[in-house]
């Protein structure tokens, strides 16, 4: 994995290994949708199962999934760190059971002002540096 910084002054930090929620992230909702319906309802019957959380609506998630099904892309805008947010695209030609993805994140004005445009830069990174299968 690569980080490249900001160039603002003010930026979003987030280490190498961070972990998030897939079910409450824009990159966990890019993998997730990847995934079959079955597979991510049984996602959620566990989560809810574990009771340490507020429970999943199924019905919410799989919304968001199909608009990032749609789209290509997923978008959270304050859904985990208030402010700051994620444009995340699916890597192609990974394995089912490697789902890779990559972000741009930042604060959530810059994202969502310049959102057509990184969701541009990120599609021709991807089919210039990606084979799609």
């Amino acid at each position: 994995m690569h980080i490249i910084p900001g160039i603002y002054p003010i930026m979003l930090n987030v280490p190498p290994g961070t972990v998030r929620p897939l079910h409450r992230s824009g990159m966990g909702w890019a993998l997730l949708s990847q995934c079959d319906d079955a597979e991510i309802r049984s996602l959620v019957d566990r989560i809810n199962a574990t009771g340490r959380e507020a429970p999943v609506e199924y019905k919410k998630l799989m919304a968001i999934l199909k608009e990032v099904r749609i789209s290509g892309y997923a978008r959270s805008y304050g859904t985990y760190v208030t402010g700051s947010g994620i444009i995340a695209m699916n890597l192609p030609g990974t394995a089912p059971d490697r789902r890779v993805a990559i972000g741009a994140g930042g604060p959530v004005d810059r994202l969502k002002a310049r959102e057509r445009e990184i969701v541009r830069l990120m599609r021709r990174g991807i089919d210039r540096h990606f084979v799609k299968s």
